[in-house]
């Protein structure tokens, strides 16, 4: 989230992806694409800062590609709003992981103190989560839900009545312990559990996500890794 009409800068690391053509398109709510500019880091020669302002309140999406391939996570969508409006924040309204509690910020706006507390609804895909909403300091809310199953929840947010901005929100809740390896572990390692590889050699492992949630790889390590999804999550 940011207030309106500033300019906003995202920073790009590409230092284990090699050298290759950087894509990024900022499109407005209007679907008109924003002037950017992409600059080199200072004191960090792997890492693109790039630029733009927003041109007025509403929904952005902002797009990058690698070497013609859409990096993780992308597209981003965020919300740029009119400043002194109450708004919500925090990877509780994001993404989360099933059976940790979730939590995010309900600030109330410059221009419109928070009176009565912020009224939650977290609604899962076949359930209905238990809320707590407790406030910090003046103006200022925390609140915590606990998700008990994966998908894509609906978390709507009211104040004096009214949904703020953004409200419904839609978080993805993933479990990462449901992700498995088809055919097992066992059947890619040696009998020390070591991982046995060839160089010039690819090596695929495929993985059964069905029951893990809408959520995305993210391989850690060093050497050239490459992650794609077939089918989609239901």
């Amino acid at each position: 989230w940011c207030d309106g009409y500033i300019l906003l800068c995202v920073s790009v690391v590409r230092r284990e992806a090699g050298f290759s053509e950087l894509d990024v398109t900022v499109t407005s709510p209007l679907g008109q694409d924003l002037p950017l500019e992409v600059k080199s880091c200072p004191g960090d020669k792997d890492t693109d800062l790039i630029e733009f302002c927003p041109s007025l309140a509403g929904s952005y999406r902002f797009s990058i590609t690698y070497g013609g391939e859409e990096v993780p996570g992308s597209p981003v969508t965020f919300t740029v709003e009119e400043a002194g409006l109450p708004k919500a924040t925090g990877d509780g309204l994001s993404c989360w992981q099933v059976g940790v509690p979730a939590v995010f910020k309900v600030v109330a706006g410059a221009n419109d103190p928070m009176v009565d507390e912020p009224i939650v609804h977290v609604d899962g895909p076949d359930s209905v989560c238990d809320v707590s909403v407790e406030r910090e300091n003046e103006g200022s809310y925390r609140v915590t839900y606990d998700p008990v199953e994966v998908g894509v929840y609906d978390v709507q947010i009211l104040w004096g009545g009214h949904q703020i901005s953004g409200s419904p929100f839609h978080p993805k809740i993933v479990d990462p312990a449901k992700v498995r390896v088809i055919g097992g572990w066992e059947s890619f390692t040696d009998a020390e559990g070591r991982l046995e590889l060839a160089v010039h050699t690819t090596k695929k492992i495929s993985l059964d996500t069905s029951e893990a949630g809408p959520g995305e790889y993210k391989p850690v390590g060093h050497g050239n890794v490459v992650c794609r999804q077939f089918g989609g999550w239901a």
